[in-house]
Parts: C-alpha cells; structure tokens; sequence
C-alpha cells in the first residue's frame, strides 16, 4: 500500500498540514448528524460555511458568512444551535447555525482570542492570546 500524499503548493501562506491531506488554512469545524451540517472555515477568504453532510461536493452551500477577522477559536453549542467564533481582536461572535447571521458579540478584555468553549450553565469561556481566561455568563432575569 502507498503512502498518504500531502496536498503541496496551494496550502496558503503560512499554512502547515496539521493533518494528512488537508492544508492548514481550511478547518473543519464541526459536523453534527442532528443538524447534518458540516461547518467550514478558510483563513485564506475569512469565510465560514455550511454545507450538507450528504450533499455533492459541487453542491453550493447551505450559507455563508464573512468574518472581519482571521479566526482562531470556535465552538459549538451541545444543542448544536449556535456557533462561537473568535479570533484575533479578541471579539466572540456568536453565529445561528442554520444561517451562520451574527446573533450576539462580546468584546473581549485584551488580545486575540485562542480558544473557546461553552459551558453546561451555557457561559461562554475563552482563552486570551496572552494566558488570560475570559468568562461571559448569560443574563438571568
């Protein structure tokens, strides 16, 4: 048997191969069979997208959307409901994932955003560039 080839020369600028095949500047970011979406992000356009599980691969996709900055962080929410994006200004967006349109924004206390993630209790937790640890809970009336 031959060994997996990496893709070379259109891997954009920068871009590592994190994984065999798949060039650094497009990420998977999530693929749910309750929403049977595949959500995708390219550095390289700043576009995020959604396609269908079972869709062709010529098929356009569900929806889009533009990024205003270069993504580093995302996370899903356990009800697949929302998309959390940040990046390198520090902001969290917070997209609808049927539609990817923005449903919130916070700003964040310093840099670039490294990661994130979404608790049971539904606050969001993201990791700053510079080590910090930020925490946005939902309002309770």
């Amino acid at each position: 048997r031959a060994p997996r080839k990496k893709l070379q020369g259109n891997a954009g600028p920068g871009a590592a191969d994190d994984h065999a095949g798949t060039p650094g500047w497009l990420r998977l970011v999530e693929a749910t069979t309750s929403t049977a979406r595949l959500l995708v992000y390219c550095a390289d356009t700043l576009l995020i997208s959604s396609h269908g599980i079972n869709a062709p691969c010529s098929a356009a996709p569900l929806a889009t959307a533009s990024a205003s900055e270069r993504l580093h962080a995302f996370a899903v929410t356990s009800d697949a409901r929302f998309l959390l994006t940040g990046g390198e200004k520090g902001i969290v967006v917070v997209r609808m994932v049927h539609d990817l349109s923005i449903w919130a924004k916070y700003d964040g206390p310093g840099p670039g955003m490294t990661a994130l993630c979404v608790t049971p209790e539904e606050c969001i937790v993201g990791g700053m560039a510079d080590g910090r640890i930020a925490v946005w809970a939902p309002v309770v009336a």
